[in-house]
Protein backbone atom coordinates (compact mmCIF):
# COMPACT_ATOMS: atom_id res chain seq x y z
CA UNK A 1 0.00 0.00 0.00
CA UNK A 2 2.90 2.52 0.87
CA UNK A 3 4.44 1.82 -2.67
CA UNK A 4 1.21 2.32 -4.34
CA UNK A 5 0.73 5.49 -2.53
CA UNK A 6 4.34 7.02 -3.06
CA UNK A 7 3.93 5.34 -7.08
CA UNK A 8 0.71 7.77 -7.30
CA UNK A 9 2.34 10.78 -5.48
CA UNK A 10 5.52 10.78 -8.15
CA UNK A 11 2.97 9.85 -10.85
CA UNK A 12 1.28 13.03 -10.14
CA UNK A 13 4.47 15.56 -9.82
CA UNK A 14 5.28 13.70 -12.95
CA UNK A 15 2.15 14.55 -15.05
CA UNK A 16 2.28 18.27 -13.65
CA UNK A 17 5.50 18.69 -14.88
CA UNK A 18 4.75 17.72 -17.87
CA UNK A 19 1.50 19.67 -18.24
CA UNK A 20 4.01 22.25 -17.16
CA UNK A 21 6.63 21.78 -20.08
CA UNK A 22 3.61 21.38 -22.31
CA UNK A 23 2.68 25.44 -22.18
CA UNK A 24 2.82 27.08 -25.16
CA UNK A 25 3.80 24.41 -27.39
CA UNK A 26 2.42 24.19 -30.54
CA UNK A 27 -0.91 21.39 -31.32
CA UNK A 28 -0.03 20.74 -34.44
CA UNK A 29 -0.29 19.97 -37.83
CA UNK A 30 -2.25 23.23 -38.35
CA UNK A 31 -6.11 22.69 -39.67
CA UNK A 32 -7.63 23.62 -42.20
CA UNK A 33 -10.15 26.68 -41.76
CA UNK A 34 -13.78 26.03 -42.87
CA UNK A 35 -14.77 28.37 -46.23
CA UNK A 36 -11.62 27.14 -47.84
CA UNK A 37 -10.48 27.19 -50.27
CA UNK A 38 -10.82 31.19 -50.43
CA UNK A 39 -10.71 32.64 -53.70
CA UNK A 40 -7.95 35.43 -53.57
CA UNK A 41 -7.92 35.59 -49.60
CA UNK A 42 -4.38 36.69 -48.32
CA UNK A 43 -4.63 38.79 -45.05
CA UNK A 44 -6.99 36.82 -42.75
CA UNK A 45 -7.10 38.42 -39.19
CA UNK A 46 -7.75 36.87 -35.92
CA UNK A 47 -8.81 37.95 -32.76
CA UNK A 48 -9.68 36.11 -29.10
CA UNK A 49 -12.55 37.19 -27.41
CA UNK A 50 -15.08 36.75 -24.36
CA UNK A 51 -14.68 32.69 -23.26
CA UNK A 52 -11.39 32.53 -25.35
CA UNK A 53 -13.81 32.38 -28.27
CA UNK A 54 -11.67 32.76 -31.39
CA UNK A 55 -13.41 34.87 -34.41
CA UNK A 56 -11.23 34.77 -38.48
CA UNK A 57 -11.93 37.51 -40.33
CA UNK A 58 -10.80 37.88 -44.58
CA UNK A 59 -11.91 39.12 -47.85
CA UNK A 60 -12.26 36.93 -50.97
CA UNK A 61 -13.29 37.13 -54.14
CA UNK A 62 -16.48 35.54 -55.19
CA UNK A 63 -16.52 35.20 -58.51
CA UNK A 64 -19.81 34.10 -60.25
CA UNK A 65 -18.85 33.82 -64.02
CA UNK A 66 -14.97 33.16 -64.81
CA UNK A 67 -15.99 33.96 -68.11
CA UNK A 68 -16.55 37.81 -67.08
CA UNK A 69 -15.80 40.16 -64.22
CA UNK A 70 -18.92 42.03 -64.11
CA UNK A 71 -20.43 39.49 -61.79
CA UNK A 72 -17.61 39.25 -59.53
CA UNK A 73 -17.88 40.93 -55.92
CA UNK A 74 -15.45 40.61 -53.23
CA UNK A 75 -17.01 39.76 -49.75
CA UNK A 76 -15.77 39.61 -46.10
CA UNK A 77 -16.41 36.11 -43.93
CA UNK A 78 -15.60 35.45 -40.85
CA UNK A 79 -15.27 31.63 -38.94
CA UNK A 80 -15.82 31.62 -34.77
CA UNK A 81 -14.43 28.96 -32.77
CA UNK A 82 -16.20 28.31 -29.43
CA UNK A 83 -14.27 28.17 -25.68
CA UNK A 84 -14.59 24.69 -26.72
CA UNK A 85 -14.77 22.75 -30.01
CA UNK A 86 -13.68 23.50 -33.57
CA UNK A 87 -14.20 26.80 -36.09
CA UNK A 88 -17.60 26.88 -37.94
CA UNK A 89 -19.22 27.22 -40.78
CA UNK A 90 -18.09 30.88 -41.98
CA UNK A 91 -20.86 33.65 -42.06
CA UNK A 92 -21.06 36.39 -44.48
CA UNK A 93 -20.67 39.79 -43.08
CA UNK A 94 -20.84 41.75 -45.94
CA UNK A 95 -21.14 41.36 -50.19
CA UNK A 96 -19.57 44.33 -52.17
CA UNK A 97 -20.35 44.25 -56.14
CA UNK A 98 -16.73 45.88 -56.97
CA UNK A 99 -14.34 44.49 -59.27
CA UNK A 100 -11.64 45.56 -57.66
CA UNK A 101 -9.78 45.27 -54.04
CA UNK A 102 -9.92 48.97 -53.81
CA UNK A 103 -13.72 48.79 -53.86
CA UNK A 104 -13.42 46.79 -50.49
CA UNK A 105 -10.21 47.17 -48.69
CA UNK A 106 -8.78 44.52 -45.88
CA UNK A 107 -10.86 43.87 -42.63
CA UNK A 108 -9.57 44.70 -39.09
CA UNK A 109 -10.85 43.08 -36.12
CA UNK A 110 -10.71 43.63 -32.23
CA UNK A 111 -12.17 41.76 -29.19
CA UNK A 112 -13.28 42.32 -25.82
CA UNK A 113 -15.17 41.02 -22.83
CA UNK A 114 -18.81 42.83 -24.43
CA UNK A 115 -18.06 41.13 -27.81
CA UNK A 116 -16.48 41.26 -31.42
CA UNK A 117 -15.98 43.98 -33.92
CA UNK A 118 -14.88 43.50 -37.46
CA UNK A 119 -14.77 47.18 -39.56
CA UNK A 120 -13.58 47.67 -42.72
CA UNK A 121 -13.74 50.25 -45.50
CA UNK A 122 -15.97 50.43 -48.22
CA UNK A 123 -16.26 52.60 -51.70
CA UNK A 124 -19.75 53.00 -52.11
CA UNK A 125 -20.44 56.95 -52.96
CA UNK A 126 -17.34 57.62 -51.38
CA UNK A 127 -15.94 55.83 -48.51
CA UNK A 128 -17.46 54.26 -45.58
CA UNK A 129 -16.07 53.50 -42.26
CA UNK A 130 -18.66 50.51 -41.77
CA UNK A 131 -18.77 47.91 -39.06
CA UNK A 132 -20.54 44.79 -37.59
CA UNK A 133 -20.86 43.80 -33.85
CA UNK A 134 -21.58 40.27 -31.92
CA UNK A 135 -22.09 40.53 -28.99
CA UNK A 136 -21.10 37.74 -25.82
CA UNK A 137 -23.05 34.74 -26.50
CA UNK A 138 -25.07 36.42 -29.46
CA UNK A 139 -24.59 36.63 -33.49
CA UNK A 140 -23.48 39.63 -35.34
CA UNK A 141 -25.80 42.44 -35.60
CA UNK A 142 -26.11 44.53 -38.63
CA UNK A 143 -23.77 46.59 -41.06
CA UNK A 144 -23.91 49.87 -39.47
CA UNK A 145 -21.76 53.20 -41.20
CA UNK A 146 -19.56 54.61 -38.67
CA UNK A 147 -18.72 57.48 -40.97
CA UNK A 148 -19.14 58.86 -44.53
CA UNK A 149 -15.11 60.38 -45.90
CA UNK A 150 -13.93 60.04 -49.10
CA UNK A 151 -10.87 60.18 -48.43
CA UNK A 152 -10.68 57.72 -45.50
CA UNK A 153 -7.52 55.58 -45.20
CA UNK A 154 -4.97 53.10 -43.19
CA UNK A 155 -8.16 51.68 -40.85
CA UNK A 156 -6.58 50.38 -37.41
CA UNK A 157 -8.90 48.80 -34.46
CA UNK A 158 -7.47 47.83 -30.73
CA UNK A 159 -9.22 47.10 -27.51
CA UNK A 160 -8.93 47.40 -24.06
CA UNK A 161 -8.74 45.55 -21.20
CA UNK A 162 -12.06 46.54 -19.66
CA UNK A 163 -13.59 45.73 -23.11
CA UNK A 164 -13.45 49.08 -24.46
CA UNK A 165 -12.70 48.76 -28.72
CA UNK A 166 -11.90 51.15 -30.97
CA UNK A 167 -11.13 52.46 -34.22
CA UNK A 168 -8.96 55.20 -36.01
CA UNK A 169 -9.09 56.29 -39.35
CA UNK A 170 -6.82 59.15 -41.06
CA UNK A 171 -8.17 61.61 -43.71
CA UNK A 172 -7.58 64.64 -45.35
CA UNK A 173 -9.13 66.52 -42.42
CA UNK A 174 -7.26 65.04 -40.07
CA UNK A 175 -6.86 61.11 -37.31
CA UNK A 176 -10.27 60.46 -36.37
CA UNK A 177 -10.60 57.82 -33.34
CA UNK A 178 -14.32 56.01 -32.39
CA UNK A 179 -14.69 54.50 -29.03
CA UNK A 180 -17.11 52.26 -28.23
CA UNK A 181 -17.59 51.13 -24.70
CA UNK A 182 -19.09 48.05 -23.56
CA UNK A 183 -22.32 49.48 -22.38
CA UNK A 184 -23.19 52.34 -24.08
CA UNK A 185 -21.85 51.40 -27.93
CA UNK A 186 -19.74 53.74 -30.33
CA UNK A 187 -20.02 57.51 -29.29
CA UNK A 188 -19.38 59.78 -31.80
CA UNK A 189 -15.98 60.14 -33.76
CA UNK A 190 -13.72 62.61 -32.58
CA UNK A 191 -10.73 64.48 -34.83
CA UNK A 192 -7.98 63.96 -32.62
CA UNK A 193 -5.48 65.79 -34.82
CA UNK A 194 -6.44 68.14 -37.83
CA UNK A 195 -3.59 67.39 -40.65
CA UNK A 196 -3.35 64.82 -42.96
CA UNK A 197 -1.18 61.74 -41.97
CA UNK A 198 0.83 59.76 -44.82
CA UNK A 199 0.75 56.52 -42.77
CA UNK A 200 -1.73 55.83 -39.68
CA UNK A 201 0.36 53.42 -37.50
CA UNK A 202 -1.26 52.02 -34.27
CA UNK A 203 -4.03 53.07 -31.88
CA UNK A 204 -3.86 51.41 -28.09
CA UNK A 205 -6.62 51.53 -25.68
CA UNK A 206 -5.48 51.99 -21.69
CA UNK A 207 -7.19 50.66 -19.02
CA UNK A 208 -9.15 54.06 -17.94
CA UNK A 209 -10.36 54.31 -21.62
CA UNK A 210 -7.26 56.77 -23.04
CA UNK A 211 -6.59 56.25 -26.51
CA UNK A 212 -3.43 56.84 -28.47
CA UNK A 213 -3.20 56.72 -31.94
CA UNK A 214 0.04 57.16 -34.13
CA UNK A 215 0.77 58.27 -37.51
CA UNK A 216 3.97 59.34 -39.72
CA UNK A 217 3.55 63.10 -40.93
CA UNK A 218 5.73 64.64 -43.42
CA UNK A 219 6.70 68.37 -42.73
CA UNK A 220 9.21 69.84 -45.38
CA UNK A 221 9.86 66.36 -46.76
CA UNK A 222 11.00 65.14 -43.15
CA UNK A 223 9.26 62.62 -41.91
CA UNK A 224 7.91 63.01 -37.89
CA UNK A 225 6.57 60.72 -35.88
CA UNK A 226 3.09 61.71 -34.01
CA UNK A 227 0.97 60.70 -31.37
CA UNK A 228 -2.48 62.11 -30.34
CA UNK A 229 -4.19 61.46 -26.99
CA UNK A 230 -8.03 61.24 -26.17
CA UNK A 231 -8.07 60.73 -22.12
CA UNK A 232 -10.61 58.57 -20.76
CA UNK A 233 -11.85 58.00 -24.82
CA UNK A 234 -13.91 61.19 -25.09
CA UNK A 235 -11.65 64.46 -24.42
CA UNK A 236 -8.44 65.01 -27.37
CA UNK A 237 -5.48 66.13 -26.06
CA UNK A 238 -2.89 68.02 -28.10
CA UNK A 239 -0.60 66.70 -31.20
CA UNK A 240 2.92 64.79 -29.64
CA UNK A 241 5.54 64.57 -31.76
CA UNK A 242 7.76 61.88 -30.35
CA UNK A 243 10.50 62.20 -32.78
CA UNK A 244 11.90 63.85 -35.99
CA UNK A 245 13.29 61.57 -38.92
CA UNK A 246 10.91 58.45 -38.18
CA UNK A 247 8.89 55.87 -39.27
CA UNK A 248 6.23 53.17 -38.49
CA UNK A 249 5.30 54.66 -35.06
CA UNK A 250 3.98 51.84 -32.41
CA UNK A 251 1.83 52.14 -29.33
CA UNK A 252 1.12 49.75 -26.56
CA UNK A 253 -0.36 49.98 -22.17
CA UNK A 254 0.30 47.91 -19.75
CA UNK A 255 -2.78 46.61 -17.77
CA UNK A 256 -1.92 49.40 -14.92
CA UNK A 257 -2.11 52.12 -17.50
CA UNK A 258 1.58 52.67 -18.36
CA UNK A 259 2.45 53.93 -22.20
CA UNK A 260 5.63 52.68 -24.04
CA UNK A 261 5.98 53.91 -28.00
CA UNK A 262 8.61 52.77 -29.98
CA UNK A 263 9.36 54.15 -33.86
CA UNK A 264 12.24 53.42 -36.68
CA UNK A 265 15.09 56.51 -36.51
CA UNK A 266 16.14 57.27 -40.42
CA UNK A 267 18.80 58.74 -38.15
CA UNK A 268 20.91 56.03 -37.03
CA UNK A 269 18.90 52.93 -38.91
CA UNK A 270 17.56 51.41 -35.15
CA UNK A 271 14.50 51.13 -33.41
CA UNK A 272 13.92 53.79 -30.41
CA UNK A 273 11.32 54.25 -28.16
CA UNK A 274 9.81 56.43 -25.27
CA UNK A 275 7.81 55.56 -22.18
CA UNK A 276 4.68 57.67 -20.71
CA UNK A 277 3.50 57.60 -17.00
CA UNK A 278 -0.72 57.53 -16.43
CA UNK A 279 -1.41 61.28 -17.36
CA UNK A 280 1.39 62.47 -18.40
CA UNK A 281 3.42 62.77 -21.35
CA UNK A 282 6.57 60.49 -23.02
CA UNK A 283 9.70 61.15 -21.12
CA UNK A 284 12.86 61.12 -23.02
CA UNK A 285 14.16 58.33 -25.88
CA UNK A 286 15.93 55.25 -25.13
CA UNK A 287 17.51 53.50 -27.98
CA UNK A 288 15.91 50.02 -28.26
CA UNK A 289 17.75 47.65 -30.84
CA UNK A 290 21.26 46.81 -30.74
CA UNK A 291 24.21 49.35 -31.87
CA UNK A 292 27.05 46.97 -32.36
CA UNK A 293 26.83 43.44 -34.77
CA UNK A 294 23.05 43.80 -34.96
CA UNK A 295 22.49 44.40 -38.18
CA UNK A 296 19.75 47.41 -39.85
CA UNK A 297 16.67 47.61 -37.91
CA UNK A 298 13.90 47.19 -40.33
CA UNK A 299 11.44 50.19 -40.69
CA UNK A 300 9.03 48.58 -38.55
CA UNK A 301 8.90 47.20 -34.84
CA UNK A 302 6.11 45.75 -32.82
CA UNK A 303 6.02 45.69 -28.96
CA UNK A 304 3.44 44.73 -25.58
CA UNK A 305 3.63 45.32 -22.14
CA UNK A 306 3.28 43.37 -19.39
CA UNK A 307 1.92 43.02 -15.70
CA UNK A 308 5.52 43.45 -14.39
CA UNK A 309 6.44 46.42 -16.40
CA UNK A 310 8.30 45.11 -18.62
CA UNK A 311 8.61 45.71 -22.83
CA UNK A 312 9.20 43.64 -25.13
CA UNK A 313 9.77 44.79 -28.74
CA UNK A 314 9.85 42.57 -31.88
CA UNK A 315 11.79 43.92 -34.87
CA UNK A 316 13.86 42.75 -37.49
CA UNK A 317 17.07 43.65 -38.49
CA UNK A 318 18.90 43.06 -42.07
CA UNK A 319 22.71 41.91 -42.10
CA UNK A 320 25.06 41.51 -45.58
CA UNK A 321 25.01 37.89 -46.77
CA UNK A 322 28.44 35.99 -47.17
CA UNK A 323 30.38 36.00 -50.83
CA UNK A 324 28.33 32.48 -51.51
CA UNK A 325 24.90 33.80 -50.95
CA UNK A 326 26.24 36.96 -53.64
CA UNK A 327 26.59 39.10 -50.87
CA UNK A 328 22.84 39.96 -50.93
CA UNK A 329 20.68 40.51 -47.72
CA UNK A 330 18.53 38.89 -45.35
CA UNK A 331 16.96 39.11 -42.08
CA UNK A 332 16.83 38.14 -38.43
CA UNK A 333 14.25 38.00 -35.62
CA UNK A 334 14.81 40.03 -32.54
CA UNK A 335 13.23 40.54 -29.63
CA UNK A 336 14.43 43.51 -27.19
CA UNK A 337 12.96 43.54 -23.69
CA UNK A 338 12.95 45.95 -21.14
CA UNK A 339 12.93 46.02 -17.70
CA UNK A 340 11.28 49.14 -15.37
CA UNK A 341 14.78 49.74 -14.32
CA UNK A 342 15.48 50.77 -17.94
CA UNK A 343 18.16 47.42 -18.55
CA UNK A 344 18.07 46.09 -21.99
CA UNK A 345 17.99 42.30 -22.88
CA UNK A 346 18.56 41.23 -26.33
CA UNK A 347 17.84 37.80 -28.12
CA UNK A 348 18.38 36.87 -31.74
CA UNK A 349 14.96 34.12 -32.20
CA UNK A 350 15.31 33.11 -35.86
CA UNK A 351 16.51 34.00 -39.27
CA UNK A 352 19.30 33.65 -41.38
CA UNK A 353 21.21 33.75 -44.48
CA UNK A 354 19.18 30.37 -45.52
CA UNK A 355 16.06 31.68 -43.76
CA UNK A 356 16.02 35.45 -43.86
CA UNK A 357 12.53 36.28 -41.81
CA UNK A 358 9.63 38.78 -42.64
CA UNK A 359 6.00 39.39 -41.56
CA UNK A 360 6.88 39.74 -37.73
CA UNK A 361 4.03 39.48 -35.04
CA UNK A 362 4.01 39.88 -30.96
CA UNK A 363 0.89 39.31 -28.82
CA UNK A 364 0.60 38.88 -25.09
CA UNK A 365 -1.63 37.40 -22.90
CA UNK A 366 -2.86 38.19 -19.71
CA UNK A 367 -0.94 36.54 -17.59
CA UNK A 368 2.47 37.33 -18.50
CA UNK A 369 2.99 34.95 -21.24
CA UNK A 370 4.46 36.61 -24.84
CA UNK A 371 4.58 34.68 -28.34
CA UNK A 372 6.63 36.41 -31.16
CA UNK A 373 5.74 34.69 -35.30
CA UNK A 374 7.07 35.62 -37.91
CA UNK A 375 7.47 33.86 -41.45
CA UNK A 376 11.12 32.97 -42.52
CA UNK A 377 12.61 31.35 -45.94
CA UNK A 378 12.82 27.27 -45.76
CA UNK A 379 14.01 26.44 -49.40
CA UNK A 380 13.56 27.80 -53.22
CA UNK A 381 9.79 28.76 -53.66
CA UNK A 382 8.73 28.12 -49.93
CA UNK A 383 8.16 30.00 -46.71
CA UNK A 384 8.04 28.53 -42.89
CA UNK A 385 6.28 29.89 -39.79
CA UNK A 386 8.14 29.57 -36.77
CA UNK A 387 7.45 30.69 -33.55
CA UNK A 388 8.76 31.56 -30.09
CA UNK A 389 6.84 31.50 -26.39
CA UNK A 390 8.34 33.69 -23.26
CA UNK A 391 6.31 32.20 -20.76
CA UNK A 392 5.58 34.05 -17.36
CA UNK A 393 8.99 35.10 -15.20
CA UNK A 394 10.69 32.86 -17.55
CA UNK A 395 12.74 33.43 -21.06
CA UNK A 396 12.71 32.78 -24.36
CA UNK A 397 13.49 29.41 -25.72
CA UNK A 398 17.16 28.52 -27.18
CA UNK A 399 15.04 27.49 -30.64
CA UNK A 400 11.71 29.02 -32.24
CA UNK A 401 9.26 26.02 -32.91
CA UNK A 402 8.30 25.35 -36.29
CA UNK A 403 4.55 25.62 -36.91
CA UNK A 404 3.82 25.25 -40.81
CA UNK A 405 5.58 25.64 -44.16
CA UNK A 406 4.40 26.56 -47.64
CA UNK A 407 4.08 29.47 -50.16
CA UNK A 408 2.28 31.15 -47.60
CA UNK A 409 1.55 34.76 -47.15
CA UNK A 410 1.34 37.61 -43.99
CA UNK A 411 0.07 35.21 -40.97
CA UNK A 412 -1.68 37.07 -37.94
CA UNK A 413 -1.62 35.95 -34.03
CA UNK A 414 -3.66 36.65 -31.58
CA UNK A 415 -3.95 35.64 -27.32
CA UNK A 416 -6.00 34.49 -25.22
CA UNK A 417 -6.60 34.97 -21.56
CA UNK A 418 -4.80 32.25 -20.55
CA UNK A 419 -1.39 32.42 -22.26
CA UNK A 420 -2.52 30.17 -25.27
CA UNK A 421 -2.27 31.84 -28.63
CA UNK A 422 -3.95 31.43 -32.17
CA UNK A 423 -2.27 31.74 -35.68
CA UNK A 424 -4.09 32.25 -38.79
CA UNK A 425 -2.31 32.60 -42.59
CA UNK A 426 -3.05 32.00 -45.81
CA UNK A 427 -1.50 29.50 -48.40
CA UNK A 428 -1.19 31.33 -51.60
CA UNK A 429 -2.87 30.82 -54.97
CA UNK A 430 -5.88 31.67 -57.06
CA UNK A 431 -7.93 29.18 -54.57
CA UNK A 432 -6.10 30.14 -51.29
CA UNK A 433 -6.39 27.51 -48.51
CA UNK A 434 -6.99 29.41 -44.83
CA UNK A 435 -4.72 27.24 -42.47
CA UNK A 436 -4.83 27.75 -38.34
CA UNK A 437 -3.09 26.76 -35.33
CA UNK A 438 -2.57 27.24 -31.58
CA UNK A 439 -0.77 26.43 -28.42
CA UNK A 440 -1.75 25.19 -25.25
CA UNK A 441 -2.70 26.95 -22.50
Amino acid sequence: MRLTLVTAVLLLFAGAASASADQGEWILPPRTLPGSPAPYATSPVVAVGPGKTATVVWRELQQKDPSTRSDNAFRIRATTRPESGRFLRPVTLLNAPTTTTQGLFEPVIASGSAGTLVSWLRLSEGKSVEYRFRPKGGKFGPVRTLSRDSYATGLVAAQGPDGTLALAWASDDGVHVAVRKPRTGFGDPVTVAEENPSELSDLAVAPNRTTIATWVDYVNGESKARAAVLRQGEVPGPVLTLANRALSPKIAFSPTGEATAVWHSNVDKGIHGAYRRPGRGFGETFKVSRSKGAGQASSKADLVMGRDGRVTVAYLATFRASPRHDYSTYRKQFVTVRSPGGRLEHRALGGSEERSASASRIVASNDGTVTVLWIGGDEPGMEAIYASTRPRNGSFPPRPALVSKGKLSNADLAAGPDGSTVAVWAVEGQRARLRTASTRP
